[in-house]
């Protein structure tokens, strides 16, 4: 007996939402050819295709659209006042194409993914690709990179940098934390919670390190209705295993090489990483302060500190980056999601316990992570900010009313 065209579609229809979590996680992997990581969308536009557009947005979708999208479109269009444009520069300019890759990877990525109206059960399928694309991230560095285990921090000849890598990682922690207290394979997601928080390790991120054991604690704070006493044991536990963390850290040679001296230079005081950022945080300020309403346009933080230090980078900070580069108006434009993510996460926290948990442990977190790195162009960190925008509530209501 051959399958219906019903069942067809909805197994290519989970598929989609399980694809679309994967390439989130490996579609700036360099050692990933682009046709592998691009086919991965392709489930979902062909389910895009077959519902020909029937239907209009979803409010989900136009509320992500007129949150990231008008702010992408501003971006764009500072790209008239931005020091990057030969009209204002003879200099060699610095190469903004990525930006706007990124931008709209992440803009088509999760415009996708909410327009498929994906139901409660949905979202999950797509968590468990999200997941699978972590460890896929993460075993592909530790593979390409394993001559550098114990030498240095891991992730830039993969994904860049070795903070991305442990974004990736950290959101790895995030997501297996919530299958863990799903209590199925609970073996299975505790191994990957182990791995993901070993990767994040040698990823060398201080920042990732925190967020990490934050989730942990945060998941597990927001999934319980936690007491007075609760809220002291979860003190203590997550006092007790930050120490052991760190004893490992110092204590074992190769993490101590990938990320351990770090954090001794910090607390000692003399940390060369934190005191270039210090310069770089100051000199995004006094550029926002000298051009506080619409900055310099798209990258021009990098083309001026190049000018200032000899290094064209970022700013290493979210808000200045925004702040200094798209001004007062960028940083609205931006940062107002916020408030609607922690409203919607608190309403998702009624319906759903651990989904809610989860939710808003990453809005909380990101907002914090965003003070060290580049929230803004992190596609996964922007598809799961979209994700957070869709009510996740009956199977037929969510299809139908979202």
């Amino acid at each position: 007996m051959f399958p219906t065209e019903t069942w067809v579609m909805s197994r290519i229809r989970t598929a989609a939402f399980f694809f679309c979590g994967i390439y989130a996680c490996i579609c700036d992997l360099l050692p990933i050819p682009k046709i592998v990581s691009v086919a991965c969308l392709l489930p979902a536009v062909y389910v895009l295709c077959h519902m020909r557009l029937r239907k209009p947005f979803c409010l989900a979708s136009r509320s992500f659209l007129s949150w990231y999208g008008l702010f992408a479109l501003f971006v764009c269009l500072s790209a008239i006042w931005s020091p990057n444009s030969l009209k204002y520069s003879s200099d060699d300019t610095v190469n903004t194409i990525f930006v706007y890759k990124r931008m709209f990877n992440a803009l088509f990525l999760t415009a996708i993914f909410i327009q498929l109206r994906p139901t409660a059960s949905e979202l999950i399928v797509g968590l468990k690709g999200l997941l699978l694309g972590c460890v896929l991230g993460c075993s592909v560095v530790l593979i390409n990179e394993n001559g550098l285990i114990g030498y240095t921090r891991l992730g830039t000849i993969s994904y860049g940098a070795g903070p991305t890598f442990g974004n990736v990682a950290v959101i790895g922690v995030a997501v297996s934390m919530f299958f863990l207290y799903e209590k199925k394979s609970s073996k299975v997601y505790a191994f990957l919670l182990l791995f993901q928080l070993f990767a994040v390790a040698l990823s060398g991120s201080r920042q990732g390190i925190l967020c990490a054991l934050l989730y942990i604690l945060l998941i597990s704070f927001f999934k319980n209705r936690v007491s007075l006493w609760k809220c002291l044991k979860y003190s203590i536990v997550a006092l007790v295993l930050l120490a052991v963390v760190l004893v490992a850290l110092m204590k074992i040679d190769f993490l101590y090489n990938a990320i351990g001296f770090r954090i001794e230079d910090l607390l000692a005081g003399h940390d060369g990483s934190n005191i270039e950022r210090k310069i770089m945080r100051d000199y995004a300020m006094k550029i926002f302060f000298d051009n506080p309403i619409i900055g310099v346009g798209i990258h021009g933080f990098a083309v001026l500190f190049g000018r200032f230090y000899g290094w064209s980078v970022w700013s290493h900070c979210g808000f200045t980056e925004i702040l200094s580069c798209y001004g007062l108006v960028g940083f609205f434009l931006f940062y107002r999601y916020f408030w609607n993510g922690i409203k919607n996460s608190v309403k998702e926290l009624d319906r759903n316990r651990l989904v809610g948990s989860l939710f808003l442990a990453f809005v909380i977190n990101t907002l914090l992570f965003d003070a060290f790195f580049v929230i803004f162009l992190d596609v996964r960190s922007i598809f799961l900010m979209g994700v957070i925008l869709k009510p996740y509530i009956s199977e037929t209501v969510a299809y139908e009313k979202c």
